[in-house]
């Protein structure tokens, strides 16, 4: 009886969303692995495109293109909060797959800093209970904050901008860089130069991490005004 609860809010929450019933977790299960592939593929093909610019090469077809992906990521993203939105209308459903959880986790890390706030406690509920990752969490927390115009708590969000026609990539500013690596070991993250090297090699760009780099001295020197996000 324990997932009756979530049954009929299941039935009514994906009729808009292409399907006209959902009778069970097996269901609501099949539906997020579809969102996800539809959140990861978008992005696989935005990434494609962002390399290409860092090797050198921009055409106005190209430019398009990144411009009709980044238009259809917003649009999925809309789509998949609102999915996510009717999930948890009721706080955290019980007996999905556990790579549903991870799903729902991803959805929300997408989403505009509003939803992301909002849903943060049932994210750390999830984390305290194992259904996600603690570094998932603290990818979160990281997000928010920086979409809120806050310093960072774990080093793991950046900030794309063009500077002299290439795309350099800042470690968006963090609270405390003397404790950094201390919080990213303990939410089983590397170290901040690791995630430098690793971020490196999977866009081409230069990435600058400054400790003393703050969000107002970022408005100070127009960084955040030459975004290439």
């Amino acid at each position: 009886m324990k997932h009756l609860r979530y049954l009929l809010p299941a039935i009514l929450l994906f009729s808009g969303y292409g399907y006209a019933t959902a009778q069970s977790m097996t269901d609501i299960d099949a539906i997020l692995s579809e969102a996800r592939s539809r959140d990861q593929e978008n992005r696989r093909i935005q990434l494609d495109l962002i390399r290409r610019t860092g090797a050198g090469e921009m055409s106005a077809s190209l430019a398009d293109s990144l411009i009709m992906v980044s238009r259809q990521i917003e649009k999925t993203d809309r789509k998949n909060i609102r999915l996510v939105s009717r999930l948890l209308g009721k706080g955290l459903p019980e007996g999905l797959r556990p790579e549903s959880y991870g799903t729902i986790w991803l959805i929300i890390d997408h989403a505009e800093a509003r939803q992301q706030l909002k849903y943060l406690p049932a994210m750390r509920e999830a984390a305290s209970r194992g259904l996600i990752q603690v570094s998932e969490l603290a990818v979160l927390e990281d997000r928010a904050n920086m979409n809120c115009g806050k310093p960072q708590k774990y080093g793991t969000q950046s900030y794309t901008v063009t500077e002299n026609g290439n795309q350099v990539i800042y470690i968006w500013p963090v609270e405390d860089p003397e404790t950094l690596d201390t919080l990213r070991s303990q939410a089983g993250l590397g170290t901040i130069q690791e995630y430098m090297l690793t971020l490196k090699a999977a866009t081409g760009f230069e990435v600058i991490y400054d400790p003393e780099l703050t969000v107002r001295e970022m408005h100070r020197r127009g960084i955040l005004k030459k975004s290439g996000r």
